[in-house]
């Protein structure tokens, strides 16, 4: 990975913002990895643009951290990935989600209070957005479109993903399911549009 956070403890108000970063490598390097065995606190990634990279932005553990702003263009692996409290991924733009290989739009672990919100995901090679475990989690307004899969995929887990609420996205000929939720305890589904796509 280009940038890479390992040392535990917490580490608190890190901005990443209007950069520019292209791989010549296809598969290569990733651009910013963060692991659950630190804290992360009032992170901001936005405005950044993404080429060819393999693997994007990982934050996990983050509270108060957002992405926003960002445009992703073929890269493999997982494009935006978080997991913590209090997270904001918004306005986001990522063309060609794993770039032929694998890799989801978005990706979510364990997380609570969580939005989602306006952003387009298009032609990826694995989910538009996946989740796990996840407590009150609002995905609104996004755009996803010409997934090889579901748009949307929640593999919950029994009194860990909760509360969910999907309204006014707009899903259009993606391969698999519009929405396809496991095991959600209080999953909300409304004023969604499904073209061309199957809805469950």
């Amino acid at each position: 990975f280009t940038l890479g956070a390992y040392p535990p403890g917490t580490l608190s108000d890190i901005t990443l913002r209007n950069n520019q970063m292209k791989s010549e490598t296809r598969y290569n390097v990733g651009v910013l990895v963060t692991y659950s065995s630190m804290r992360l606190e009032n992170v901001l990634v936005t405005q950044n643009r993404v080429t060819s990279f393999h693997g994007v932005f990982y934050l996990m553990n983050c509270h108060d951290c957002e992405y926003s702003g960002n445009y992703l263009f073929r890269n493999s692996w997982g494009n935006l990935i978080a997991s913590g409290s209090q997270l904001l991924i918004e306005n986001n733009t990522v063309w060609f989600s794993g770039n032929g290989s694998s890799g989801d739009g978005i990706t979510l672990g364990p997380s609570t209070d969580t939005k989602v919100m306006g952003n387009q995901i298009i032609n990826g090679s694995c989910y538009g957005m996946a989740f796990g475990e996840a407590t009150r989690l609002t995905i609104k307004r996004n755009l996803i479109s010409h997934d090889i899969t579901s748009a949307i995929y929640i593999a919950g887990v029994p009194g860990k993903t909760k509360d969910v609420v999907i309204e006014e996205n707009f899903f259009t000929d993606n391969n698999g399911y519009g929405i396809l939720a496991k095991k959600v305890d209080g999953l909300t589904v409304r004023s969604n549009v499904f073209r061309g796509v199957p809805s469950k």
